[in-house]
């Protein structure tokens, strides 16, 4: 898992800034026997994570929301691809996860 982005929100109050962070967070499995496993395997990962996402997702409270259907522009989002490192390839799927954070910044005068 790590940052990709941070965005000022519109939505912030007076005296402070809410941001949208989205994080990516990387599943992987290495492209071992049996191939026809692997994807299956993976997007039941993947569809556990982006389940509990879609729960009440807030991090003890740290979050507003998990920005599902992207109301500030990046929604929930899983990509899958390959990757080549130290000579193992490997099966990946990365999932965009927006996650909207009241106040994170304070603005002074």
């Amino acid at each position: 898992m790590w940052a990709d982005r941070i965005t000022a929100l519109r939505s912030s109050g007076l005296n402070s800034v809410t941001a949208l962070v989205v994080f990516n967070v990387r599943t992987m499995s290495q492209m071992f026997d049996p191939p026809d496993a692997i994807d299956p395997t993976m997007v039941a990962a993947v569809d556990s994570l982006c389940g509990a996402y879609s729960g009440d997702f807030t991090l003890g409270g740290l979050l507003r929301q998990v920005d599902l259907l992207g109301a500030h522009g990046q929604p929930l989002d899983v990509r899958a691809g390959y990757l080549q490192q130290d000579g193992t390839k490997y099966r990946v799927m990365d999932i965009a996860l927006p996650c909207v954070v009241n106040d994170l910044w304070e603005e002074t005068p």
